[in-house]
């Protein structure tokens, strides 16, 4: 008897209970029972998909991005202009349609929503988008703590020229349209005009950063949503240290926000989180670093002689 089987004694058989033979399909039978079955399931699943989309499945964009409406809410036939990542999107209050942001700034407006403009020259990448109240205009705001109004949206100041923990990631308006939050990753929340300070999180911005903020209704409250990020182990690195001047591979100046790795194993412009280090991106390369090795900056070559060479746990950050 096989392992896991279970035995009946005779005793345990119902009497009057007699057994029949049963007659195998034939391969007519077969196949048109498997159709019917294949019918079912797809027409299942297309009124699953039905009930899910409602009955606009138009999708705004191409590539990655885009705008399933849902309900009532219509959507744009043309896509967005501009090269930038599409970051945010703000539906125009007591009308139709909706404002779409992009990285670099560029503000379009889709499905019958006023065109109030975009933001050229950036000096760092968009972030946020919020409609003002009366629908006549927008914030942009960008990681560097800069807002850019349009329409009639007041600028009512900005974390710009500051020193700034993390980036800023989000912008909410107040009821009145006379003020407004911004929200860095850490978790800070910076306030103007009549948006009153009620608090913040403390969050680590490179493991599980702050990516919003959206105000009550009456203005007396906010919320922060916190999007931790997965982490994939690559595996026990051996970590050295360099120091110095110059430029990376990848063009940018040495800090202790990079590390070197070698890209055939982590790709130039991931993000990688080291325990007892912190979250780095890897944006140079070295000759001796090859396989699971990396090669931490640091400001000074009396710092690199204290850390010397450890084995460490990385971890992909997606």
């Amino acid at each position: 008897m096989p392992p896991g089987s279970i035995a009946v004694s005779p005793a345990t058989a119902r009497p009057g209970v007699r057994s029949r033979q049963v007659r195998p399909w034939s391969r007519a039978q077969t196949v048109a029972v498997v159709a019917v079955a294949l019918a079912a399931v797809v027409a299942t699943a297309l009124a699953v998909i039905g009930r899910s989309v409602g009955a606009s499945t138009a999708i705004w964009g191409t590539g990655a991005d885009g705008v399933a409406p849902f309900g009532d809410a219509t959507v744009g036939t043309t896509p967005a202009h501009g090269t930038g990542k599409v970051v945010a999107l703000a539906g125009v209050p007591g009308g139709a349609g909706y404002w779409v942001a992009r990285a670099d700034g560029v503000v379009t407006a889709e499905a019958g929503a006023p065109r109030k403009g975009s933001a050229h020259g950036l000096r760092a990448p968009a972030t946020g988008l919020a409609a003002a109240p009366d629908g006549g205009g927008y914030w942009l705001a960008a990681a560097d703590g800069g807002v850019f109004t349009f329409g009639d949206a007041p600028f009512l100041g900005s974390a710009a020229g500051g020193a700034l923990a993390a980036p800023i990631v989000g912008i909410a308006a107040t009821p009145t349209g006379q003020g407004y939050w911004l929200v860095g990753a850490d978790g800070g929340v910076f306030t103007f005009g009549d948006a009153r300070y009620s608090g913040s999180v403390r969050s680590d911005a490179g493991l599980a950063p702050v990516t919003a903020i959206a105000g009550t209704g009456d203005g007396r409250g906010y919320w922060e949503l916190i999007s931790p990020r997965a982490r994939q182990p690559l595996g026990t690195f051996v970590a050295t240290c360099y120091t110095g001047g110059g430029t990376t591979a990848t063009g940018t100046r040495p800090s202790q926000a990079e590390v070197a790795v070698d890209p055939g194993v982590i790709p130039l412009g991931s993000q990688v989180f080291i325990p007892g280090i912190g979250v780095r991106t890897a944006e140079d390369t070295g000759g001796a670093i090859r396989g699971e090795r990396v090669d931490i900056w640091e400001p000074s070559y009396a710092q690199c002689i204290q850390f010397g060479a450890q084995h460490v746990a990385v971890f992909l950050l997606h």
